[in-house]
């Protein structure tokens, strides 16, 4: 368990994540936004910028579906109410869609790898969080 109760499991596992594509060439992220500052939390705790500087760091990236950096393209999980159990196939199917250009207006300019992330069961007295995160690509990852 973390001794922060406000880091998030992606602390533990972006180096892993992002060993076979760096970061810098992830076109989209479809991030698991059950609140507003899950998605700040998780681009901090991704390794995008610092602890504390998620909140500069929307404010100075375009993260529309027009920008460098879009983020939940269809909405996320907040635009349809946050459906408990089945959220979680949300971004994962918005990913596919974006992959294989499918998104219709929602289509970002570049959709070669996307990041998907899920974060599940916490207990906000003791910071027990699932955490789990995948890119997928058009190509296969080697």
């Amino acid at each position: 368990m973390s001794p922060d109760r406000l880091e998030t499991g992606f602390v533990g596992i972006r180096d892993r994540l992002f060993e076979k594509i760096p970061r810098e060439d992830i076109d989209f992220l479809q991030l698991y936004d059950d609140y507003p500052i899950a998605i700040v939390k998780q681009i901090e705790d991704l390794g995008y910028c610092g602890v504390g500087e998620g909140g500069k760091f929307i404010e100075d990236t375009d993260i529309s579906i027009w920008g460098d950096l879009p983020i939940n393209t269809s909405g996320g999980i907040l635009s349809i109410g946050q459906p408990r159990l089945g959220g979680g196939y949300i971004p994962v199917i918005e990913a596919i869609r974006q992959l294989r250009g499918e998104a219709g207006e929602r289509q970002v300019k570049k959709a070669d790898t996307g990041l998907v992330s899920g974060i599940g069961l916490m207990s906000y007295l003791s910071n027990l969080v699932i955490t789990c995160g995948m890119i997928l690509g058009k190509e296969p990852i080697e």
